[in-house]
Formats: C-alpha cells, structure tokens, sequence
C-alpha cells in the first residue's frame, strides 16, 4: 500500500510538473460509508458520436500531492477508461482553489472539456470576511461527488510536548503554537477548527497560510509547526509508517481507515462540530445538458469501479458518490455550523 501511494504521489508530482511547463510556451451531516445518491444509473458504454471526442482537462486548484489531486488523478485514470479520451489534471493551486474556480467560470468555454475538482470551500467562499467571494454553486453546474475525507488533528511520532488531544489542549492554553492552514477563514476547515479551539478553551494558536494540505504536512514534517490540523487522506500513510500520530477524528463516527483513532465526541467535547473535506467535480455553467449527463455517468461508472474504490482506500479515502441535488446538499452541509463558530450571520 505504501508502495502504491509512493508510486502515485511521484507520478502526481511529474504529471503536474509537465502540466507547469506546458503552459508557460441542504442539511446534516453524511454518511462516511462509500454509499451512491442521486445517481441516474444510466450506463456509458455507449460513447457519444460528438462527445467526447479530444482530451479532457480536469483543473484542481490545490497542490501536487494533496489529496485533491491524488483523488483528480485516481478519477482521471478510470474516466478515460470509460470515456475512450485521454483525461489530464492540471494543477494551479493558490487562494483556497479560488484561481481554478474563477478561471471556470469566467474564461472557459462550456463545452465540457474542462473540469473542474470542487469541494465544500466553494460554497463557503461567500462568507470569507477577509476575501468575499462573489459565486455561489448556482454559478457552476455541478457533476459528481468522489470521496468524504474527515478532518483530524496529527502530531509527530516523536512529540513530548503533549501526546494526545487532551494534552495538546492544556499545553496550548499555555504556549503558543503554530498550525499551517489553506486559507484563514471559514473556508478553511482546518482554521476552522483551530478558531473553535480558541473560543471554546483560549488556546493560543497561530495560523500560517499555505496553497494545500500537502505544504501544511511539508512544514509540519519539517518541525516549522507543531500540530497538523488536515484530514484522514492526508496522513494515512504517514501513521500507518508510524511517523505521525492521529490523536483525534473530527466525526460523529470514527473512521474506517484509521478505526483505533478516537472521535472527538468520544472524548466527551460535545460543543464540537464535524468538519469533513467534502470533493467532487463541476463545469462551467451552461455546458450542454447532453453533455452534462455523459459526464455525470461517466463519472459514476468510473468511481463505482472496483479498482478505483480500492485505490481510493489505500490512500485512507473514503469514497461517497452523489449527484445532483444530493450533491448539492453535501457541499452545502457544514455551513450552518461554520458560521456559528465564527460567529458570521448566514
């Protein structure tokens, strides 16, 4: 499994390096099991004559290695299976993803041949006091969601200062500490739990901004931080190498790749909420509805596959397909109880 996802992340990290120079010439919480909603079920075996018919770009605003892009890449393998198409990602990470999403729906053409990775940021971005954003998910239209990916917080292997949640807690009521996070604001859920830790305890945390999980876990392997504030996909190698320790699952329900690792409610802090990474993918508002369905069933043929389901796993991800209004409800879910802890009206 480590094997598989050394082998990914360099194949990741080369696909995104060839992509870079090229370019320079409604409510509640969900299910983590790996369940299918809102499918049409309608099968694509029986490609289109018009499309597709060239390649398909799939933009993931987040950086090489992070699990949004493994996730893109994993996706991007299957769907040119079913598809008959080469299907590429192409990263350009910054501004929680927010250069991806305008360049979406502002410069592309709705011809279905670009795509877009999306996740519950998006339909968060509108209450970002820093950096209002002016799109809601009305603006896109959107196809597939690939995966739930619980948020937790990790410390290293070697850390003395405090080893569990508990001792994290007292220790940073005390000291200061440093936690790398995407972006600063509610769109962030990894800030997001830091700002609930510091409301509800008067931790004194630092936030240091970064383009994706994957730098946040870069300055935390370093020691240029002390916790690591990401979700399950994001570690899961890294405990199971035994680098890293997961102290706690920010869940009503512990997760299926990493099951010895507590949630927090079990640990009795019932003013928590659950924060998830909620992904998926979209397109460009008023892409032909014909297209629209090719790509949606196409997609969910492709992740119900056995390998993709399996590949999915080894990466500590937990697979969750919806479409349509399912879809839409999943990204939206988180916001009500984001908001109450930043205490933003809605």
């Amino acid at each position: 499994m480590k094997k598989f996802f050394s082998r990914l992340l360099a194949l990741s990290l080369a696909a995104a390096m060839t992509v870079s120079l090229s370019s320079c010439g409604k409510k509640g919480e969900p299910s983590t099991s790996g369940s299918v909603s809102g499918s049409t079920g309608t099968s694509t075996s029986t490609k289109s004559d018009k499309f597709p018919n060239s390649t398909i770009t799939i933009l993931v605003g987040f950086s090489a290695g992070s699990g949004t892009d493994l996730g893109a890449r994993l996706l991007a393998n299957s769907l040119s299976d079913v598809l008959g198409v080469p299907v590429v990602v192409e990263n350009s990470p910054g501004s929680g993803s927010w250069l991806v999403w305008n360049q979406l729906i502002k410069n592309t053409e709705p011809d279905g041949y670009t795509l877009a990775a999306i996740n519950h940021n998006f339909a968060l971005g509108k209450y970002d006091p820093d950096t209002p954003r002016e799109f809601t998910l009305d603006d896109v239209t959107l196809l597939a969601s690939q995966a739930i990916d619980p948020n937790l917080m990790a410390i290293r292997a070697d850390e003395t200062r405090f080893t569990d949640f508990e001792s994290f807690v007292k220790y940073a009521q005390e000291n200061d500490v440093f936690v790398a996070v995407q972006t600063v604001g509610i769109t962030d859920g990894d800030a997001t739990m830091t700002e609930w830790l510091r409301k509800e305890f008067g931790c004194k945390i630092n936030l240091v901004p970064v383009d994706s999980a994957s730098d946040g876990r870069t300055m935390f392997i370093a020691g240029d931080v002390d916790v690591y504030f990401a979700s399950v996909g994001d570690v899961y190698t890294y405990v199971q190498e035994g680098t890293m320790k997961a102290t706690v699952v920010f869940n009503s329900e512990r997760s299926s790749s990493l099951p010895d690792v507590p949630t927090i409610y079990e640990l009795g802090y019932d003013s928590a909420i659950s924060a998830y990474s909620a992904r998926g993918y979209c397109c460009p508002k008023g892409t032909d509805p014909e297209i629209v369905e090719i790509l949606t069933n196409a997609m969910v043929e492709a992740m119900e596959r056995p390998e993709h389901q399996e590949q999915l796993a080894a990466l500590g991800v937990q697979s969750h397909i919806t479409t349509g209004q399912d879809f839409y409800d999943l990204l939206n879910s988180q916001l009500t109880n984001r908001l109450n802890i930043w205490g933003i009206e809605g």
